[in-house]
């Protein structure tokens, strides 16, 4: 990319952030604002602003970056080398494309009194009807109401026989997948109230994010933890610091 080029597409970020900051009411961050600012540290931005950035550079510049850019980057500077790869949102759209349905949905159980009713009666009524469109940087996958249910059972199952009790707390520690929206579901089937946290942005900050992260845990009272392979460091810090997590 020619010098000015990115010299034009560093003015354009940092005008998206500093807008941002300035909605946000930050008007002294938006200030200080400069391609190498932490978000976090520097400029306060937590997990949902970082989301926020994330789409309004999307839009700006009509392409379609990862999820984990959002996770992972700390500063302007990575959003800029993740444009300079990224893809063109019509490239990624040509994929997947989201194929309406046919026939309207029926209309939800009034009498249902849980998500987990709700889900029931639908996977019996029209199983194949697509509940969730997930898309996963460029890769997009259907979720219908049947299969959300099979699976969103065997985690329930899981979960009752390792002695989950009616009303309690379960942490859920996975990214934006299919199995996050299996094991959310799955506690609500077993009876239990689902705490989802989100996985730490950036290995080197697992110190803070568990010692942020333990408050919320013990003031829910949770004893049970849904994470993946790849968090197993996190959880295991985790369980030093709340010796009642089982699992």
């Amino acid at each position: 990319m020619a010098t000015t080029a990115i010299e034009s597409l560093e003015q354009e970020l940092l005008a998206i952030i500093r807008e941002l900051l300035r909605e946000l009411g930050s008007s002294d961050a938006a200030g200080r604002a400069t391609l190498t600012s932490s978000l976090d540290r520097d400029l306060g931005l937590g997990s949902l602003e970082r989301v926020e950035l994330l789409m309004r550079v999307e839009r700006r510049f009509g392409r379609r970056l990862p999820d984990e850019v959002a996770q992972r980057a700390d500063t302007l500077e990575e959003f800029r080398v993740a444009l300079e790869g990224g893809e063109v949102a019509a490239k990624a759209a040509q994929r997947y494309a989201i194929r309406q349905p046919t026939v309207d949905a029926p209309p939800p159980p009034k009498d249902a009194a849980s998500f987990a009713e709700v889900l029931r009666r639908f996977a019996q009524s029209d199983p194949e009807r697509v509940q969730i469109h997930l898309l996963e940087e460029d890769r997009g996958q259907d979720i219908s109401y049947g299969q959300l249910y099979q699976r969103a059972s065997e985690v329930a199952s899981g979960l009752i026989a390792r002695g989950l009790q009616p009303g309690e707390t379960v942490a859920i520690m996975l990214p934006t997948c299919a199995d996050f929206f299996y094991s959310f579901f799955g506690v609500s089937l077993a009876g239990g109230i689902a705490v989802p946290i989100y996985p730490p942005a950036r290995p080197k900050q697992i110190e803070e994010y568990v010692r942020r992260q333990l408050g919320i845990l013990r003031n829910a009272g949770v004893r049970f933890l849904i994470s993946w392979p790849q968090a197993k460091i996190v959880a295991d810090v985790m369980r030093v610091g709340l010796p009642s997590l089982l699992g």
